[in-house]
Parts: structure tokens; C-alpha cells; sequence
């Protein structure tokens, strides 16, 4: 199970450097989603708590569900890595959805 996943990401990495070589546009298999800008400790080397109080932001300025679908979708079955970071994740609101929606339509191995 594994070395077929090891395959698989190693064929995708390679095809979109083969892409890239001849100009075409790559296909992204790695997604850094920032969830929020929010988090609930104060930690001195990190200020990604001080984003909303100084720009008036809060969660319902973020993407939508809607959005995120489509997003997600239009990526397909190509986006292979899901790194979740920004603040405290668990902090978002619907947070589980949010995560199915990503592993419904996209091939991310847990």
C-alpha cells in the first residue's frame, strides 16, 4: 500500500517537472491551507493573532464553503499533499466539514 502511494507521488512530481520544462503549466499537488488567521495563545514569536484585531477581519471574511468546493474540485484528483496551518485550525467554525470537502474531492492519503 505504501509503495504504491510512494509511486504514485513520485510519477506526479515528475510528470509536473516535465511540464514545467516545456513550458506548460503544472498541475499543484500540494496545497498549504491557511485556515484562520486566529488563535487563542499568545506566543512571543508568533503575532498571526494580531492579523484580525488590526485589519477588522474575523471568520466570516474568510472563503466559503462554497468557494472552497469549487476550488477544491477544479484540483481534482491531483492534489496528492494537504499541509493545514494559520493559527489554531481547531479554532475554525466547521472545521470538520471544511476537512471533508477536501478529502471527498481530492486524493489525499491520511
Amino acid at each position: 500500500m505504501r509503495s504504491g502511494f510512494y509511486f504514485h507521488v513520485t510519477r506526479r512530481i515528475v510528470a509536473n517537472e516535465a511540464r514545467r520544462r516545456f513550458g506548460l503549466t503544472g498541475v499543484p499537488y500540494k496545497v498549504n491551507w491557511n485556515t484562520a488567521y486566529y488563535c487563542n495563545s499568545r506566543c512571543k514569536p508568533c503575532n498571526i493573532w494580531q492579523i484580525y484585531p488590526q485589519t477588522g477581519g474575523s471568520q466570516k471574511d474568510e472563503i466559503g464553503r462554497a468557494e472552497l468546493t469549487r476550488i477544491v474540485s477544479s484540483l481534482g484528483k491531483h492534489l496528492l499533499w494537504l499541509s493545514v496551518t494559520g493559527g489554531k485550525p481547531t479554532l475554525k467554525l466547521h472545521m470538520a466539514e471544511t476537512s471533508m470537502i477536501f478529502m471527498t474531492h481530492a486524493l489525499i492519503y491520511a
